[in-house]
């Protein structure tokens, strides 16, 4: 169960638009505790994405994770080929429609992806 500063803490990440990452030794555990914290945050706070990256180091692959999560196909078609192109979609789509994202394996994400978010 996730303490009421951790708790505070998740809020005021959201409220600032913030990065906050929960690890531990057993994933399921703190990202099922993180989940369930995100998920009764205030009902002004933004809509909640939990994204799988199934390879962080792997730039085209978080790419794809990303692109994928946000259901851009259903907007703009197939990821681009670029992935510069692919990635200013990304951050066009969450900087226009603000997102709570949750990226299970964070930590292991290359900067640039982190940037995006």
């Amino acid at each position: 169960m996730m303490s009421g500063l951790a708790y505070e803490d998740l809020e005021e990440t959201a409220r600032l638009k913030a990065i906050m990452c929960v690890t531990g030794p057993n994933a399921l555990g703190y990202t099922g505790t993180a989940t369930r914290a995100c998920s009764v945050l205030p009902d002004k706070g933004p809509d909640m994405l939990r994204v799988d990256v199934h390879q962080p180091g792997d730039r085209s692959s978080t790419v794809q994770d990303l692109y994928n999560a946000l259901k851009l196909e259903g907007v703009h078609g197939p990821r681009p080929r670029r992935l510069a192109d692919a990635e200013d979609l990304i951050v066009s789509e969450l900087a226009h429609t603000p997102r709570l994202v949750v990226v299970l394996g964070a930590h292991e994400l290359q900067t640039v992806a982190l940037k995006m978010i």
